[in-house]
């Protein structure tokens, strides 16, 4: 009976997965306009900063989840196997995904200069900026991660060692993002953007190596110890600590209280890669000819509130109908793109 509870919580990654996509739609779809007031801009302002604060929770747990599912079960035998897996898994469906975008706004005339082309073209590889598709970046960062994995295996396969790895991991981000000889490094491209989710990334490695199943007692006690450590510090100082402290605690709290009736598996959690890597694209566009069109006299607030509600069905709508003509008539495609996101069963997630 346990063994099946700790499966349904598996399971339910598909699930969260797509939820957690849906957030991220939300908060990138943004329409800058003259508010018509103060109540109306702190509306705006109000909104925008729920979203920010809803799409980190949901970074923190796709970095969390993307280890805890790498070194679930991992072994120095499946270590290249598992970063096999990812190459594509992970870049492949990336490489796919900026190249097409890259190759349609250089198509569309939305590159005026090619510096602007050859910027876009490293950032995809060096981190030196975000890349064309902008919300893929992370894909990138974690499969960058991926290839650490025999050195991260090494930190972590220690129950003990592993744990005060990962702690440290907190106070290192905190160092290294706030201390002047750092700050080279710590301003480089998206360094600073992703560098505060390594350890999120690290703790799901460490659960996904220590404690395979979710619903285990003792990983809930670890979990407690990381949120009621970052809650302590009070410190304005180490506001950031704190907060990462939190975040990465969250995921694992998801996997394991997510309500087991939204688990049940469903075609449209098939297709939130595919939601993830359209809707930036499809609303840069948009943004482009509601800028041109110069609009005045509407409610920021109101409009942003209505767009993200008709926004965000609509591309969950497209991503279903790419989802069903890819699957229909080029399965093979259909998979290669979205790293076999949009084919694989739940139950294989368990083994991956």
């Amino acid at each position: 009976m346990k063994n099946k509870i700790a499966d349904n919580k598996i399971q339910c990654l598909p699930a969260l997965g797509f939820y957690m996509t849906c957030v991220f739609v939300i908060y990138h779809v943004m329409i800058p306009l003259q508010s018509l007031s103060d109540l109306d801009l702190a509306i705006y302002k109000w909104t925008n900063t729920l979203n920010e604060q809803l799409a980190t929770i949901a970074l923190s747990y796709f970095f969390a989840i993307t280890g805890f599912l790498l070194f679930r079960n991992l072994s120095k035998s499946t270590i290249l196997r598992k970063i096999k897996s990812r190459v594509m898994t992970l870049l492949v469906p990336y490489l796919f995904w900026e190249f097409l975008v890259l190759g349609i706004y250089y198509l569309t005339g939305r590159f005026r200069s090619m510096d602007i082309f050859t910027f876009y073209l490293k950032s995809m590889f060096l981190f030196g900026g975000f890349p064309p598709n902008i919300p893929l970046w992370y894909i990138y960062t974690v499969f960058a991660l991926t290839l650490l994995t025999p050195i991260l295996l090494l930190l972590l396969k220690n129950k003990v060692v592993g744990f005060i790895t990962v702690m440290v991991s907190f106070f290192a981000v905190q160092f290294v993002t706030t201390n002047e000889a750092c700050s080279a490094f710590a301003s480089y491209g998206i360094v600073p953007v992703a560098i505060k989710y390594i350890p999120s990334f690290l703790l799901g490695a460490y659960f996904g190596l220590h404690f395979p199943k979710p619903d285990d007692l003792e990983s809930l006690k670890v979990i407690a110890f990381v949120l009621v450590f970052g809650v302590l510090l009070s410190s304005k100082d180490l506001v950031d600590l704190r907060t990462s402290l939190i975040l990465a605690s969250i995921p694992m709290l998801l996997i394991r209280f997510f309500p087991a009736r939204l688990c049940k598996e469903r075609k449209i959690y098939n297709v939130s890669f595919i939601l993830y890597a359209i809707h930036y694209p499809i609303y840069q566009y948009i943004l482009d000819l509601i800028k041109s069109l110069q609009p005045t006299g509407f409610s920021v607030s109101a409009v942003n509130i209505i767009f993200r509600a008709v926004f965000l069905p609509a591309m969950i709508g497209l991503s279903y109908l790419l989802y069903k003509l890819l699957s229909r008539f080029t399965p093979k495609l259909l998979k290669l793109i979205t790293g076999s996101r949009a084919v694989r069963q739940n139950s294989a997630l368990a083994t991956k």
